[in-house]
């Protein structure tokens, strides 16, 4: 695949991706947060509300799977600016509607449908990508991280505030701040097209549907994925790794501690300054002495032994102390996905972050049916100790496997990925 020039992307250009991940983040980390004590309400039992939660948060994650590419590639045709905006806003109509749903089927529904438009990491991270020289692709993907626990900082700290309020107005709050972040992306993102072989590979409106088929029918590839590409098996893994460490998060703790909103939103605030302070100032220095490989099998590392010692840990101290020691775990994402997305040119960007994103959405898909199964024997017999080991040392066996996948992937620059190798 010929590499393109890339342009340059602007520091206001930048400036405006950051902040609209940001706010992306900090409603992520509101509804992250506030959907299961949501969903609890509304079951009878404990038990049913593990299940239901996990059957919920599921649903989001199967429509991302099945809609990233998509989206991805409509960036590339109308342009990243256009598709940003359209799917802020349908995401903020949709978490407006949840705010007053209180039936289950409704709440499954509504997150389902917002799984289809909730892309805008794919987007922004596609914008970035495509207009960074190949050497500043890390640095700026991890600007776009920081901002990202910037966001998680603020949204678990408003639910901390205005959770007293009510559950639904913390959902209401994600909803609004999604509308003004579609109107701060109109107002100062210019309007951006990629021109080139793939802009004019379906030129007609009438190939969107034929499109979105083709992107449909071409999920199955990814589990092709073979011996070459552990890379992308890594990838995977540590998605849903991290997302089934969220999903059970606040009813693991709720559990085991017997945390409420505010306290699951306190700890989340302190991941978030982790996550911050782990973006922002430990690629540009780690970067000078070891390598993105070197830095990510730091990372894993980190974050299988950490999610272990959670599932051990017998105070609610240790596991503020525990976040802020997996200070590097937070940087595998962001290196893994600039090991993947440098490979390919500028014009194909959206495509490329839109199967990225179909990858990491199997986290979303996965995370919450499998935090589920892990999570309700404790939640059965919460007074053996040994059950409460399950869960967290489940997630930090998949963080092992990611860093075995890692470590058996042999570096090459002309991998590609047979998926992403297709005319769409």
């Amino acid at each position: 695949m010929i590499e393109a020039k890339r342009a340059k992307l602007t520091k206001g250009r930048l400036f405006i991706l950051c902040f609209t991940a940001f706010v992306e983040y900090c409603c992520i980390g509101i509804l992250l947060t506030v959907i299961p004590f949501y969903i609890a309400k509304t079951a009878p039992s404990l038990n049913a509300a593990v299940l239901s939660i996990g059957l919920v948060q599921s649903s989001f994650g199967i429509s991302q799977v099945a809609t990233a590419s998509f989206v991805g590639a409509l960036s590339d045709r109308f342009g990243r600016r256009n598709t940003l905006m359209t799917t802020l806003i349908s995401t903020s109509i949709l978490v407006y509607l949840l705010s007053f749903t209180h039936q289950l089927y409704w709440i499954f529904i509504l997150r389902l449908l917002t799984g289809t438009c909730q892309h805008s990491l794919v987007i922004v991270t596609a914008y970035v990508s495509s207009l960074s020289e190949t050497k500043d692709i890390p640095a700026n993907l991890s600007k776009i991280s920081a901002s990202n626990g910037i966001g998680f900082i603020a949204g678990a700290s408003l639910v901390g505030l205005i959770s007293h309020h009510g559950l639904a107005a913390c959902i209401q709050i994600a909803a609004a701040l999604t509308l003004i972040n579609s109107i701060m992306v109109f107002l100062r993102l210019p309007i951006e097209k990629v021109r080139g072989e793939y802009h004019a590979s379906f030129s007609k409106p009438a190939d969107i549907l034929s499109l979105f088929a083709s992107k449909l029918k071409g999920i199955k590839d990814i589990f092709k994925i073979n011996r070459q590409k552990l890379l992308y098996y890594s990838f995977v893994l540590q998605s849903v790794a991290g997302f089934t460490s969220f999903s059970i998060w606040a009813i693991y703790f709720k559990i085991k501690f017997s945390w409420t909103a505010q306290q699951a939103g306190a700890s989340l605030f302190v991941f978030g300054v982790t996550l911050l302070i782990s973006q922002i100032f430990l690629p540009p220095i780690l970067l000078r002495k070891i390598s993105i490989y070197q830095l990510t099998l730091l990372s894993l590392t980190s974050s299988a032994i950490i999610s272990f010692l959670f599932g051990v840990a017998s105070d609610p101290v240790y596991i503020y102390v525990l976040i802020i020691i997996n200070i590097f775990g937070c940087l595998s994402d962001s290196m893994i996905r600039s090991m993947i997305c440098s490979q390919f040119s500028a014009e194909i960007q959206g495509a490329v972050m839109g199967k990225i994103g179909s990858l990491y959405a199997l986290g979303p898909c996965l995370a919450p049916l499998i935090g589920s199964a892990i999570t309700l024997p404790y939640s059965t017999s919460t007074n053996d100790s040994a059950l409460s080991l399950i869960p967290f040392a489940g997630i930090s066996l998949m963080y092992a496997l990611a860093l075995v996948a890692i470590i058996s992937y042999k570096k090459n620059s002309q991998t590609k990925l047979a998926f992403m190798m297709g005319k769409n």
